[in-house]
């Protein structure tokens, strides 16, 4: 699946004002176009809790928020606004960034393909919790210079099992989830507070989706350098409210060192922490997972 067609289908979902913006539901918009912002997140500061806005770029504030809380609107590729709940208007507009162009060096001769990390030989399987990211950081383990992200791929399952107490079943259910994928560059070991896309990259998965999700990032012309950067996959979760007990896919995990990357994974929920933790320090249930990358492949450029 590519960036270009990923961004098309995000297109189909932006509205004006009218259609959406009524009866109270807040909406969060492009101020120079009037387009819709589909699940943009919505942090409100005090209760340390969000949402996301829906695929038409609405939503409702719960009623257990605080009027006197604050309110942050973000979504990629646009400046990031913060409002007192009481003083918000029924549509909210968000400004694009400008983005300084930076130097990049091309040749005219084919860029080689380098592969880094694998989408093979997964050995476990884990869901990513809704609001919950989940992040791996993919460095060079030799020099990449003049070296330019082309793809990303994620193996994922849309198996799970079930029991009924006494046997164990794996099954195909219906499932129609959203998730999103950043990329962000390197502070202090951890996934800074920067993307490194100008764009959103969304996903939409269910039983038709390909086992391995690929996605083109050439465009985007992000650096791969000898710092590396995280890749990660955030779970915005069902949305088919019949599906709410079964969160897939499955996202694969390797316990195999990661060809030609040292690599790390951290996780974080979105809404009540900007913290990340290394997976080897989760003690909940997860901890199954302590020991394994998440699993992901990304096809390099590298310029002669």
């Amino acid at each position: 699946m590519s960036l270009k067609y990923i961004l098309l289908t995000i297109s189909v979902m932006f509205y004006t004002i009218p259609l959406y913006c009524q009866n109270k539901v807040y909406c969060v918009l492009d101020k120079t176009t009037n387009q819709t912002l589909p699940f943009a997140t919505i942090k409100f500061i005090k209760a340390q809790t969000g949402l996301y806005s829906d695929a038409y770029g609405k939503f409702t504030i719960p009623v257990n928020i605080p009027k006197d809380d604050s309110i942050s609107i973000s979504y990629i590729g646009y400046k990031p606004e913060y409002y007192k709940i009481e003083k918000i208007n029924d549509s909210i507009f968000l400004n694009q960034k400008v983005e300084e162009l930076q130097e990049i060096k091309l040749t005219n001769k084919k860029p080689k393909n380098i592969v880094f990390g694998s989408s093979k030989n997964m050995n476990l399987s884990w869901h990513i919790d809704t609001n919950q990211e989940l992040a791996i950081l993919m460095k060079p383990s030799n020099e990449c210079e003049n070296c330019y992200l082309n793809k990303i791929n994620i193996p994922i399952s849309k198996k799970t099992i079930i029991s009924d107490g006494k046997n164990f079943k794996m099954i195909k259910p219906d499932f129609n989830t959203v998730f999103k994928v950043n990329i962000y560059s390197v502070e202090n070991e951890k996934p800074s507070s920067t993307s490194l896309l100008k764009k959103p990259v969304i996903i939409n998965s269910n039983q038709n989706s390909p086992d391995i999700i690929s996605i083109d990032i050439s465009s985007e012309f992000v650096k791969f350098n000898n710092r590396g950067v995280f890749i990660s996959i955030e779970m915005i979760g069902n949305i088919d409210d019949s599906q709410k007990k079964i969160l897939l896919p499955l996202f694969r995990f390797s316990r195999v060192k990661t060809v030609q990357t040292n690599s790390i994974s951290f996780y974080r929920n979105v809404f009540n922490t900007n913290s990340w933790t290394p997976i080897s320090e989760i003690t909940t249930a997860s901890k199954l997972k302590k020991d394994y990358n998440l699993g992901i492949e990304l096809i390099v450029n590298k310029y002669q």
